[in-house]
This record gives C-alpha cells, structure tokens and sequence, in this order.
C-alpha cells in the first residue's frame, strides 16, 4: 500500500485536539461502527494523557479520528476514508492501529461479533461467582489487566471506571483471578478487555464473566451487544458463539 494519499482527495487538515469538552461539539456517530462510542473513548483517551487528532475535510467535517497512547505506542483510527486513514496513521507510523479500513499493510484480523439481546440463551448455569467490581478492587483489576496487556495504560481502569464503565470480577480466594469489562451507548453495548490470570485459564472464567455480561446487558434494556474477538483467538470465539453471538463485521490491528 502507498501510504500517501491520492492528491485528488488530500485536502485534509488534522488538528490535536484540546479540550475535553469540545468533544460534545464534534458530530462523530456517522464515521464507524463504533460510531456512538466514540465521544466516551475520545473523554478516555484525554483522561488517561492520550492524545486525539481529527481529520476535517474543506467543508469542516469531520472525516476521521485517531486515539493514542504514547505509553502503549498504540492507537484506534476511526473512519470510513482510507485517506483519512493514511493522512492519521502518518502521524504515528511507529505506533500500532486498530481501524476498520483494509488496506495491504502487515494486519492482524479482528471480527466483531454481535447479537440482538432478546435472541440471546440466557438459561446456563455459572461454574463461579461473579460480581461487579467496586472502586476498591481497581488497584488489583489494574495489576491484573496490565499483566495480561503488558503495556497497558492502568491510568485507563480509574478513568473508565469513573466515566461509568462497569467490571464484572471473578475471585478465587481472596484474589481476583479475572475482569471484564462492558461500555453502553444508548441501546447498544459494548462488551471488551477480558483478562484472565494465566494460572486462572482453562475453568470457565472467561465463559462466566461473557455471560454475566450479556445478562446485565440484557437487564438494563441493552437491544444488542457486541465484542470484538482476534480472528486467531478460537477459544473466545467458540464462547461468543456459544453464548449466542455471531460474526457481523471485521477490523483490523495494523502492527508496527
């Protein structure tokens, strides 16, 4: 893939933004899947000292935006322009990108999978306990998520925490021994960041915390839910599937 952008369609300006609260000002529903998303990942990424970028065209609209973590070295581009997504992914080609656009550059597959809530099989039993985190396990649920996301940003857990994400916890003893987490966007929610300890894997950790998520999804109105899941990651597929979930859109991690 050239990375310059054909000069037919370059006339982009990209600006950092500055403020958190012009986040409200920007129209941003219409550039991605993760459209309605967007604005609270954008409130994250300053929160955690991330640093957003938007891409306007001569109209002033806005035609795409990227997130990233300079502790991470990793960011999302959100957009439905692959000039877009040249002109942010330029700014940080040392970085690596999550977007929906494909391009030929070296990727790794992602696939979103999704489901209606009242089509969902809520009747299974739970192998273990599961409960909301509370503002005290945060420390524990950070260390947890940093050892299985190494480079992690753990200023992320408080933020979406406070920003009204919802972890669900399971405990074995007196130690977590995994955390997930959800997101909501009007009737849409988002479920994400599952890590299980690795001395923890393979008990049905991972199927409980999936599960007790699609329930409170399913309680609180949610009309569908979605989660996506690396193509190579058979075993989380194989749960999503299980737990009602089918495949319903692609994304792409685009490596250094």
């Amino acid at each position: 893939m050239n990375d310059r952008p054909d000069s037919r369609d370059s006339c982009l300006s990209i600006v950092k933004l500055a403020e958190n609260d012009a986040v409200e000002r920007l129209h941003l529903d219409g550039l991605s899947f993760f459209g309605p998303f967007i604005s609270h990942f954008v409130r994250l990424t300053v929160l955690t000292g991330g640093s957003v970028s938007i891409a306007r065209n001569v109209e002033g609209e806005v035609e795409g935006v990227s997130l990233y973590d300079d502790m991470e070295k990793a960011g999302s581009i959100f957009t439905r322009s692959r000039n877009a997504f040249c002109q942010l992914r330029n700014q940080q080609k040392d970085y690596s990108w999550f977007s929906e656009i494909n391009t030929e550059l070296n990727k790794e597959n992602y696939l979103i999978y999704m489901a209606r809530t009242d089509r969902l099989p809520l009747d299974r039993k739970f192998r273990h306990e599961v409960r909301a985190a509370t503002a005290e396990n945060l420390q524990e649920v950070a260390g947890i998520m940093k050892e299985v996301y190494s480079r992690m940003n753990a200023k992320w857990v408080f933020a979406a925490f406070d920003q009204g994400e919802k972890c669900f916890i399971v405990q074995e003893g007196k130690r977590i021994a995994g955390a997930a987490w959800l997101s909501i966007a009007g009737e849409r929610g988002r479920m994400h960041s599952l890590a299980v300890l690795p001395q923890y894997r393979k008990q049905g950790i991972g199927r409980d915390l999936l599960f007790a998520r699609l329930i409170w999804l399913k309680n609180i109105g949610a009309e569908s839910i979605f989660s996506e899941i690396a193509e190579m990651n058979l075993a989380s597929r194989r749960i999503a599937v299980s737990c009602g979930l089918s495949v319903a859109g692609e994304m792409y991690h685009y490596h250094k």
